[in-house]
Order: structure tokens, then sequence, then C-alpha cells
């Protein structure tokens, strides 16, 4: 129901297969890590995708998921939760480790990923008043916001500092969300702004073209009001209830220690990984 109610029909609302193993993968750069080793994020099976999931043979997605199937407890925010009782993985977690394990994890590639560092900040877990976000359109008083809120959505506040997007996995003190070593994961919204994305203003840019035409998922929880929110982008970036059906998008990270067999990062020439 909630995938419907997210504007997808019956068709759109049934899970669907896009990758096996053995099949041909395009990756775009999202940065350079500190260990130099490369982050990549799943960019479909063609090298040039249409972003949409009537064409699942050319899609920038390996399919859509909710979040997390329940949404009335900010836990749900979490890439995984409840870790002072039994950790949970999220749905949407589940279904990446899923996809990595039919996937790139029965390949050869999967030597050549290493596991990164990623990270679902439920830091700063307060009021928005106590921000500076005023009781408007976006936000009423009461409303629970983290701390992605306050780096990269401050012209709510009009400006009354700027934004603030980091690589860093800020320390948490909830029992969801946090630092993760993982073979793979999502993109986080802190990546998506400083790659070009604004929040609520459409903005084209590398990691989304005017191609990609559907919102995915990060990994970065955005609000608590009556529901659990999760940022999710697109060429549109905003906090969306975790119940939504969005697309999923892997990010992986890779050693280059080998080079690139072939290619010069274009499009007519993409790397090829050694």
């Amino acid at each position: 129901e909630a995938c419907k109610q997210d504007g997808f029909d019956d068709k759109m609302c049934t899970p669907y297969k896009l990758a096996s193993a053995g099949d041909k993968m395009y990756w775009k750069i999202v940065r350079i890590n500190g260990d130099g080793s490369l982050r990549l994020i799943y960019n479909g099976t063609s090298s040039n995708p249409n972003g949409t999931f009537y064409d699942i043979e050319n899609t920038a997605f390996i399919g859509k998921a909710q979040y997390n199937l329940e949404h009335n407890d900010p836990k749900y925010t979490g890439y995984t939760y409840d870790r002072d009782i039994k950790e949970t993985d999220s749905f949407i977690k589940r279904e990446v480790d899923t996809w990595y394990q039919n996937t790139l994890g029965k390949s050869n590639y999967d030597e050549l990923i290493t596991s990164g560092r990623f990270c679902s900040d439920s830091s700063g877990y307060k009021n928005a008043e106590d921000y500076g976000f005023a009781d408007d359109y976006w936000y009423q008083t009461g409303n629970k916001l983290y701390a992605s809120q306050d780096r990269i959505e401050q012209f709510i506040t009009n400006y009354t500092k700027a934004n603030s997007p980091t690589l860093k996995c800020p320390v948490t003190s909830e029992s969801y969300g946090g630092s993760y070593r993982l073979k793979v994961g999502l993109i986080t919204v802190d990546e998506a702004m400083l790659a070009g994305n604004t929040p609520r203003i459409n903005s084209y840019n590398y990691l989304n073209p005017k191609t990609i035409s559907r919102s995915f998922w990060s990994m970065t929880p955005a609000t608590f009001d009556t529901s659990s929110k999760v940022w999710s982008t697109s060429s549109w970036t905003a906090d969306d209830s975790v119940t939504f059906g969005k697309a999923i998008r892997p990010v992986i990270n890779v050693t280059t220690d080998n080079g690139f067999a072939s290619g010069d990062g274009s499009v007519e020439s993409p790397y090829v990984i050694e």
C-alpha cells in the first residue's frame, strides 16, 4: 500500500530482478576515499541508462524497495537498529546485501571490493526549533530533526549559517544508525550534496543527470514527526517516509592497486577494472 501511495501502479509495486552474476555493470565514481580506494555508485547495465522503471533493461537502479516496513519509531531511520537488544538490519539493508551476494559476491570482483566505511548518521536528534528551524511549511514545532538537516538545509533558516556537508561520520548516542564497515551500502545525503544536489530544488549534476528520473534512497536519517523519514535524492532531494517505495543504487568501494584495464572514464570509453 505504501508503494502505491508513492505513485507506483501495481506493476511497479511488484519486485523484479535486474542483475545476476556475470552481468555487465557500470558505475560512477562518487569520490576517492582516504585510503586511496574509489567509492562507486551503481549506474546500470549500460553506459547511458535512462533511469526509469519501465525500461528495466536500461535503468540506473537495481530495483526498488521500502527503507523499512515500519515507520512509527525514530529507530526505523537507521540502516540497522536495536543495537542495545539484538541488532536488526533495515529492510533496505537486507535488499542491498542480498543483491550483492547474488551478483558481485559470486564473482571474481568480490576480492577487489574493500570493506569500506558507510555512515547512517543518526546524531543530533532534537527538536527542530533547537536548530533554529521555524514553525512553517516544512517543519512544525516539536518535530525531531537529525544533524543532517542542520548541515544541508539552511535555506529554511534563510542561511543563518552555511550548509556544511561532511564526509566524516559523527558519533551517535542512538541505538540505531552510526558507522559501519561493509562491502556494500548506500550513498549519504552529504555525498549527494557535494556532487551538486540541493535540497528541495531541482539540480541536475554528474550523479543525477536528467535521465535519472526516479528518487533513490540515501542511508542518512532526516526527521521524525509522525513517521520516520530518510533522505532520498535524484534531481530533487527531500526527506521521505521509510515506508515509501524508492529506487536503490548500491555503493561499493574498490581498490585500484592494479590500475584499469582500459578506458578513459568517459561514457564512450568507461574505465574497466583490471
